[in-house]
């Protein structure tokens, strides 16, 4: 089982036996994908004990990296190779998908993953204290990115990004956000896949809004996906 949800910033409630009982019928080799903004990595917060329950779930957290992460703390960890991509192992059965990450066989699916947004309240935020420069993904990550892809014919099951694609973005917001970086590199890699992938799922923008067949905004839900 594979289920997908939304920005956490360090709140799991939605994820307790109650909110989330389906967790019941689940085992280690079953997942949850968080889509950014996990929100372990704030300096101020002491966000081991958060780490060591969701370790203790009977399923595995899966997550890709937001815009509001401590990047510092996150890069830290050792890089190590699982189901054919590189991730960071936070806990025994936390793991961060990286960017750029082509990941085979997870529950019999193909994923690739792409973390990263940029900040529109950069402004009002202090550098490695809430805010760091690698919320933007580097050269090397989109050049990464695009390499994994094309090694795989440019055809996965499943997207998890943190942000969009410039034309789901466009959609969201009925024309008034204009594009960045990130958001044109997505579209580089929806364009690339065309028709060949099943279902897209970001997170980013607190709403829970379908922008096409295929393209699935996710805050609070939490949506089996296979």
């Amino acid at each position: 089982m594979i289920y997908v949800t939304g920005d956490c910033h360090g709140n799991f409630h939605r994820l307790s036996y109650n909110n989330f009982p389906k967790q019941k019928e689940m085992k280690k080799s079953d997942f949850v994908v968080i889509l950014g903004d996990i929100g372990f990595f704030y300096p101020e917060k002491n966000m081991d004990p958060l780490l060591d329950e969701l370790d203790q779930k009977p399923f595995t957290t899966l997550f890709v990296d937001g815009n509001h992460e401590d990047f510092d703390a996150l890069n830290a960890f050792p890089v190590s190779l699982w189901h054919g991509g590189k991730v960071h192992f936070v806990r025994p059965s936390v793991i961060h998908l990286m960017r750029g990450q082509y990941y085979t066989d997870v529950c019999g699916k193909n994923i690739f993953s792409f973390g990263g947004a940029e900040s529109g309240d950069r402004a009002e935020r202090q550098e490695h204290v809430s805010w760091w420069k690698e919320e933007k993904p580097s050269e090397a990550e989109l050049q990464e990115g695009l390499k994994n892809l094309a090694e795989h014919k440019n055809e996965a099951d499943f997207i998890f990004s943190h942000e969009g694609p410039a034309s789901d973005i466009m959609t969201y917001s009925k024309g008034e956000f204009k594009g960045d970086t990130t958001t044109q590199y997505l579209q580089t890699i929806k364009d690339r896949l065309e028709d060949r992938y099943t279902a897209w799922y970001f997170g980013h923008h607190h709403h829970d809004m379908a922008l096409s067949e295929k393209d699935l905004m996710v805050y609070e839900r939490i949506v089996r996906i296979a």
